[in-house]
């Protein structure tokens, strides 16, 4: 048999009675004690205050715009979204512009004060390694038989790396260079 009405049962009883624990089966159970129920009548009563005010707030700043500005007021509202979408677009091009021209020219100040850094400290100019050399300074590659390739070092006074050891020096691995 469905049950039309909804049963309540005290289950947990309380001297303060807004305390006790009620239990309400229909379709679900859930518990509750009236104190829960008072608080959010209260809860639902002050947002529904708020929305009615926030409606009236809506609605005046609605009106003010179609006074000042007749032409929204007879656009359709595929068009109103459609002005609005492109009002925001609009509004975060120019605050994005304006935070790219500041970072444009924070990576611009620190390609200059960078060298004068080093320079100051005592350290070796930086090697920018996303600047590939012209066709024409690069050395080709020297090979033997035993390493296959192996390049010769660089004369631009550029560090070798271990992939890359100068002629000269010896290799680490024990094995003997030709």
């Amino acid at each position: 048999m469905d049950q039309q009405e909804p049963l309540y049962r005290v289950v947990q009883p309380n001297d303060d009675y807004k305390q006790s624990v009620i239990e309400k089966t229909y379709q679900k159970t859930a518990t509750f004690t009236l104190k829960d129920v008072e608080s959010h009548q209260a809860n639902l009563a002050k947002a529904k205050t708020e929305l009615e005010a926030q409606i009236k707030v809506d609605g005046a700043m609605m009106q003010n715009v179609i006074d000042f500005h007749p032409v929204v007021g007879t656009l359709s509202d595929e068009d109103r979204a459609g002005a609005a979408v492109y009002y925001e677009a609009k509004r975060r091009v120019t605050e994005n512009t304006a935070s790219l021209d500041t970072i444009s020219k924070q990576i611009a100040d620190y390609e200059t004060e960078v060298p004068k850094i080093m320079e100051a400290v005592g350290l070796p100019p930086a090697v920018d390694p996303t600047i590939v050399p012209a066709a024409q300074d690069a050395q080709p590659a020297q090979t033997t038989p035993d390493t296959q390739t192996q390049s010769t070092p660089p004369t631009d006074g550029t560090p070798t790396t271990s992939a890359n050891p100068p002629s000269d020096v010896p290799p680490t691995d024990g094995t003997a260079q030709s």
